[in-house]
């Protein structure tokens, strides 16, 4: 897979277990990009997440998402 340097971004900005955040800020643009091209990798969500209960997305990594974050080790890619 070849990310450009905006999924890339994305992809470190999003945490690597897969949990939820919120509020990208700037990297809004990364996310759109990431989660157009590569729709399995990223889930976002809108709901009451926001401080105090305020209407938000969140995003996160799938384990697709995970899985091409970290991709095995392998002794063709030593």
């Amino acid at each position: 897979m070849r990310f450009t340097p905006a999924q890339k971004r994305a992809l470190e900005w999003l945490p690597s277990d897969g949990s939820w955040r919120t509020h990208p800020g700037k990297i809004a643009q990364a996310i759109a990009s990431l989660s157009s091209y590569y729709r399995s990798f990223v889930e976002a969500q809108v709901g009451p997440f926001g401080p105090r209960g305020g209407h938000t997305w969140r995003y996160r990594l799938t384990s697709a998402g995970v899985a091409a974050k970290h991709p095995p080790v392998t002794e063709k890619s030593k």
